[in-house]
């Protein structure tokens, strides 16, 4: 049925009311169509975000300019959009603007790689409306330290702080299994929750880790409290890999979610099994 143009009018300025204007990271892109695109976003307003961008694909004639800038997976920038009617359904992007495509980071492989992670980490934990600013804050924050230099640290503390903030924290002192408090090691599962002593643990463990790494786990702050990653003291690498690993295979276990990027992450960062720990000093 064909509305009036009165209707359509009065639809047009339901939409401008509704529309949402504010700080946003894309997370994810898919291809939709030859001219759209599904994007996912972390907005500052409503936490993580699908939005079908309508038209965002299409080349523009030579004398016309393009619809909006391209939507690339970690930009930073400024989203208009109207929020979707119903849960289930998409909202519909209207303007995108890039306020930081973040070259530094894209220079490099492995830094690209770990970026992309904590993308997927953020869509499967979600952001709640009260929470979402932060959220974008600590994420923002993390891409820009990852950038800057080569240590673990931040993506430890943004993991811990993407578990904590979903409710979906490993407890680091007590075994998942029989609730004993852990000992001098614990056992990640491949595909448990939480962690394991050693009267508990099967088959499927994927390390062990030190009593140590746990206890400076806990301590650990998000990233925005974290002093500039210049002017951090020295971490042990293989204390900060197998911390991320323990909150990346918990948070694979308990969001049910595959995290692709886990085994791409395993063999950038994997130290050599005959690495000492000589310290495990992660905060």
């Amino acid at each position: 049925m064909i509305s009036s143009p009165t209707e359509q009018c009065d639809a047009k300025i339901v939409a401008m009311a509704e529309t949402v204007c504010c700080k946003s990271i894309c997370l994810r892109v898919i291809d939709f169509s030859e001219t759209s695109q599904i994007v996912t976003l972390l907005t500052a307003r409503h936490g993580v975000v699908g939005l079908i961008a309508k038209g965002i694909r299409r080349i523009p004639k030579k004398s016309s300019a393009p619809l909006m800038a391209p939507l690339d997976v970690l930009s930073a920038g400024q989203v208009v959009y109207i929020p979707a009617r119903q849960d289930g359904q998409l909202a519909t992007l209207t303007a995108w603007d890039v306020t930081d495509h973040r070259p530094h980071l894209r220079r490099h492989y492995k830094k690209i790689i770990t970026a992309q992670l904590l993308a997927q980490v953020t869509i499967a934990t979600g952001a709640s409306d009260d929470v979402a600013e932060e959220m974008l804050r600590q994420l923002e924050r993390t891409l820009s330290d990852v950038a800057a230099a080569d240590s673990l640290r931040p993506v430890v503390a943004y993991l811990k702080y993407a578990a904590s903030l979903s409710g979906y924290a490993p407890d680091l002192m007590r075994c998942a299994g029989c609730k004993e408090l852990l000992g001098p090691h614990a056992s990640i599962q491949r595909h448990s929750v939480g962690l394991f002593c050693d009267l508990c643990c099967r088959s499927d463990t994927v390390t062990r880790v030190d009593r140590r790494i746990l206890t400076a786990l806990n301590r650990l702050s998000p990233p925005c409290d974290l002093p500039d990653p210049l002017h951090q003291a020295p971490a042990d690498p293989v204390a900060l890999y197998h911390a991320a690993q323990l909150l990346l295979f918990h948070l694979r276990a308990v969001l049910d979610d595959r995290l692709r990027l886990i085994e791409s992450f395993q063999s950038m960062y994997m130290p050599p099994s005959v690495y000492p720990i000589a310290a495990t000093v992660i905060c």
